[in-house]
């Protein structure tokens, strides 16, 4: 049994964004999270030049995308992948308006931490946009070279050299990419992005806007 069902059945379980006895995250906090506005913000060092976010990393989404990453959270998932969507139309209308929207449009997605992860969150939030979005492909080629320690608690340089040549390009079968698209859960001093940018860019794919659930924006120290 996994750590979390143990948790559940030994405490009473309770809404991680407003402590209410139920649900995981309850139906409010779930409208709440993902009824946010994303918007453009200033892309961090080395990232793409285009970054799109669905809100800040703190409250209540902070709390929903945690309750995604660890556990599967069917109402979470929903409302965090129709965030993610709007964060992808609001790139989608800047690239688009600079006729830089090209077929296919590949979402490349960060891989997580461990080398062979159980799950891959961020894809679970992508896959459902794909029918919606025609021209959109998901393309896998970042893989993980091999497993980092978390990111949190990290200082900016100390993100930077955490995920030194912490991705590699998997060749895939097809032709060449129309417009790239780096996807993340969560995107804090942007080192990751930044590292995985340099990494396509070396493979011919270099990535024209970044999306994110969230953006913990940090000072740099």
């Amino acid at each position: 049994m996994r750590q979390g069902m143990w948790w559940d059945l030994l405490l009473p379980r309770r809404c991680h964004g407003c402590g209410r006895p139920g649900e995981l995250l309850c139906r409010g906090c779930v409208a709440v999270a993902g009824g946010g506005r994303p918007q453009l913000y200033e892309p961090p060092a080395g990232s793409p030049g285009l970054f799109a976010a669905g809100g800040e990393h703190s409250g209540i989404l902070r709390a929903a995308l945690l309750v995604h990453k660890s556990r599967h959270h069917e109402d979470t998932r929903r409302a965090l992948a129709g965030l993610l969507g709007r964060a992808l139309a609001a790139v989608a209308a800047v690239l688009r308006a600079q006729g830089r929207w090209r077929e296919p449009v590949c979402a490349v997605p960060l891989p997580p931490s461990k080398r062979r992860p159980a799950r891959f969150p961020v894809v679970e939030l992508l896959r459902p946009l794909l029918p919606a979005v025609p021209d959109l492909r998901l393309a896998r080629v970042l893989v993980a070279t091999r497993s980092r320690p978390q990111q949190k608690g990290l200082d900016a340089a100390a993100r930077a050299r955490n995920v030194e040549s912490a991705f590699a390009f998997r060749r895939r079968s097809g032709g060449a990419p129309g417009t790239v698209l780096l996807v993340d859960d969560v995107v804090t001093t942007g080192a990751s992005m930044a590292s995985a940018s340099r990494v396509l860019a070396a493979a011919g794919w270099p990535p024209d806007a970044a999306i994110a659930v969230t953006y913990a924006r940090v000072m740099r120290r």
